[in-house]
């Protein structure tokens, strides 16, 4: 097991970034926003409803990525960085 992580080790570093954003906008109405979001970064996006409130979850390789997204995200009304 050892020897496949020693194998694998340098393609590991780096990580990935995270952040998260909330609406209480329908899913249904933020499918072109959340396009143009992924089309526009290198970064991956998950909607994830918890009542009446959902979690925009914005994830990437690379921190600049994520944070320009967030950045433009915000910009549209009901998207916003906290509860």
């Amino acid at each position: 097991m050892k020897a496949v992580f020693d194998h694998i080790e340098n393609d590991l570093e780096g990580g990935i970034t995270s952040r998260t954003l909330y609406t209480e906008t329908p899913e249904s109405h933020l499918n072109t926003v959340l396009s143009e979001v992924s089309e526009r970064f290198d970064v991956r996006i998950g909607c994830y409803p918890t009542g009446e409130l959902k979690r925009i979850r914005l994830a990437g390789e690379e921190e600049t990525a994520v944070e320009d997204a967030v950045a433009w995200l915000v910009r549209h009304p009901n998207i916003r960085r906290d509860v």
